[in-house]
């Protein structure tokens, strides 16, 4: 008894579907890749951007949390303060 989820093979030999796959895996062994402009652009920013000499150095997590929770709450605390002076 087959089972009733699985799909069958309609008109393709087995051995046909493995020689295929294997004939399209040793095509894609034996392709090289092209040189891409992009991906030498991309290769020489992160050349650039990893050297962190001369940088102030980064918050630490503490001091980042606090700078948000200060600058996200004071922007609702003025929207909340603005909405209560025009309903008010």
């Amino acid at each position: 008894m087959s089972h009733p989820l699985k799909k069958a093979h309609r008109g393709v030999e087995p051995d046909r579907a493995v020689r295929d796959a294997r004939r399209l895996h040793a095509d894609i062994e034996a392709m090289s890749a092209a040189a891409s402009p992009a991906r030498a652009l991309v290769e020489e920013l992160e050349t650039r951007w990893s050297d962190t000499v001369g940088l102030a150095p980064r918050w630490s997590a503490r001091r980042t949390l606090a700078f948000i929770l200060l600058s996200c709450g004071s922007f609702w605390f003025a929207v909340a303060w603005g909405l209560s002076r025009l309903i008010g």
